[in-house]
């Protein structure tokens, strides 16, 4: 559907020009500026924030698209994230999926900063000026898909018609949502200056990084980048290609309610084999992207958007390629050995990958908690939400319910207090694998989830992703002692009295059994879990007392913990 102007576009106009944002003139249902003799002949650079000059652009041209100029004078750059499908031998080009490459990589994805969507599928970030001269058109600075518009260029603003007869729209309110600054990597993979070149190459040291970013940082491109080539589609191998077909298949199947899980599942098996090279990447996603775009809508919920759905299919694969897949040779006339068989309870690789890129998918999209339910519930418990540290966000996460351990149901998505669970590797660098989530209502109460066949009422807690042996560390460790919560306000409130002693927050005791302790440590003090059964006390203390028993293990009891809450008593 072509969509037609009206006074809409000279409102948003005269909007964006009182804002102190630059505006002119274009084409309708173009991208090109007007031009005019003697009256409008420099585009972009007769961009004016005058209600009068408004007003005679307009007046001139009243269908004309918004263009907004950006950069200093406005006060904020555009990111500008496409797709492109390949043509020839040229590959395609998909700025969310590198985006969330170079997220997952520097542990840190953009914050919610004011934004549009274009209706080509793409999306435009407004990021406030960093006080350095961004470069208008960096295409070849941050990645496939992904370019830059700063002094000197502009975009379209909504509610502009594109050529295709798609509106642009934003993100968010224009009047609330905050132009926001960068990520830090952002700004210097822009800057590329020396200085920032070395910031970036030490936080990539030890990482595995694609050819575009290891050629930006002045890096070696891996050899296996190198090396790899990208099969085309007709190439591929008969395993391929079926392992292709059965995920786009149990995709397109899936219906409301464990769609997300699904794609994200499908994404990652196939990631697998993206990373040994018997998958081109683009194929992947476009095939899951088509499948996923079928799916009968849940009315609860809506439909799916673009970027949602990539995502889920970008992370999916990113995670996948963590565990390369190769493709098997042809089967011999003899029969092969059966498999053995695999622990009801332990669970395989692909499921713990899955599970991690579910625990990451709720943590990247995490905000500040600054005034927002969580920090009304952190408040009203005697925690102050400003202390609280880097890992612990807000979100509005969807509830989970699984009756009878069937096909689990979305209940509804809630505000949440997010604390991420992270493992720490030999290196030290702590990897997000897991969410302990705090569901609330809009007031920051615990929420009041019930079983819609039951009534029965459900916990407000749950935790989402691979969470064994992972954990919420506050604070560094030092001596031999450590406080060992199973709730996020235990913890919080045993790292305000004590602290002195670092406090993990490792979820229920079930999850406490599959931590491993520093060799450091000597004496653990469990918080929160003294009403667990016996039988699974004496479990979580045989596994972190370990098989010499050089760790002591006690329980606080409630009468305890309610002194540790209070201040008084000890550890």
């Amino acid at each position: 559907m072509t969509e037609k102007p009206g006074p809409e576009l000279v409102a948003a106009a005269a909007d964006y020009a009182a804002r102190g944002w630059p505006v002119f003139p274009c084409v309708a249902g173009q991208k090109i500026p007007y031009k005019e003799k003697d009256f409008f002949e420099h585009g972009v650079l007769d961009a004016k924030t005058s209600a009068y000059w408004v007003g005679q652009y307009w007046r001139r041209w009243p269908s004309a698209n918004v263009g907004l100029a950006v950069g200093e004078a406005a006060g904020f750059w555009v990111l500008d994230a496409d797709v492109k499908e390949a043509v020839g031998d040229k590959p395609g080009e998909n700025g969310f999926e590198t985006l969330a490459v170079l997220e997952g990589l520097f542990g840190e994805p953009l914050p919610a900063t004011l934004g549009q969507e274009t209706p080509s599928g793409g999306r435009h970030w407004l990021f406030k000026w960093p006080g350095r001269a961004v470069k208008n058109s960096a295409r070849s600075r941050l990645g496939p898909g992904l370019d830059t518009r700063s002094s000197g260029g502009y975009i379209l603003a909504a509610p502009s018609i594109h050529p295709n007869g798609g509106r642009y729209a934003w993100s968010g309110p224009v009047e609330t949502t905050p132009i926001l600054p960068a990520p830090e990597w952002v700004v210097r993979l822009l800057m590329g200056e020396p200085e920032d070149l070395e910031w970036l190459r030490l936080r990539l040291d030890g990482r595995e990084i694609p050819a575009f970013l290891a050629k930006r940082v002045g890096q070696p491109v891996p050899a296996a980048a190198r090396a790899r080539p990208t099969p085309k589609p007709e190439t591929l191998s008969p395993y391929a290609r079926a392992a292709l077909d059965d995920e786009v298949k149990t995709v397109r199947q899936t219906g409301p309610g464990n769609q997300n899980n699904a794609l994200n599942e499908a994404a990652f098996k196939l990631g697998g084999l993206v990373e040994t090279g018997a998958l081109p990447e683009s194929l992947v996603h476009q095939h899951l992207m088509a499948a996923a775009l079928s799916w009968a809508i849940d009315p609860r919920k809506g439909g799916w958007s673009h970027e949602h759905l990539t995502k889920i299919i970008t992370g999916g694969i990113a995670s996948g390629r963590k565990s390369p897949r190769d493709v098997p040779p042809p089967p011999e006339r003899a029969p092969r050995a059966a498999p053995r068989r695999r622990r009801a309870d332990a669970p395989t690789p692909v499921a713990v990958g899955v599970q991690i890129a579910a625990g990451r998918a709720v943590w990247s999209a995490r905000q500040p908690l600054a005034d927002t339910p969580a920090a009304a519930f952190l408040t009203a418990n005697g925690v102050n939400a400003a202390n609280v540290g880097p890992w612990f966000g807000f979100g509005e996460v969807e509830y989970l319910h699984a009756p009878d351990g069937g096909e689990p149901l979305c209940l509804g998505k809630f505000p949440a207090l997010l604390a991420g669970m992270a493992r720490w590797a030999d290196q030290g660098q702590p990897e997000v694998r897991a969410v302990n989530v705090t569901y609330l209502d809009g007031a920051g109460r615990p929420a009041s989830v019930h079983d819609p066949l039951t009534g029965e009422l459900l916990p407000s807690r749950a935790l989402i992703g691979a969470w064994h042996g992972a954990a919420v560390r506050l604070g560094k460790l030092a001596g031999d002692r450590l406080h060992l919560a199973a709730g996020v306000l235990g913890g919080l409130q045993a790292r305000s009295v004590y602290p002195a002693i670092p406090t993990w927050i490792a979820g229920p005791p079930s999850a406490m059994a599959h931590l491993a302790l520093p060799a450091a440590i000597r004496t653990v003090i469990v918080i929160g879990a003294g009403d667990a059964p016996e039988e699974l006390r004496a479990r979580v203390a045989r596994s972190l007392g370990g098989a010499d028993g050089r760790v002591t293990v006690r329980f606080a009891d409630a009468r305890r913990r309610a002194s540790v809450a209070a201040g008084s008593g000890h550890g």
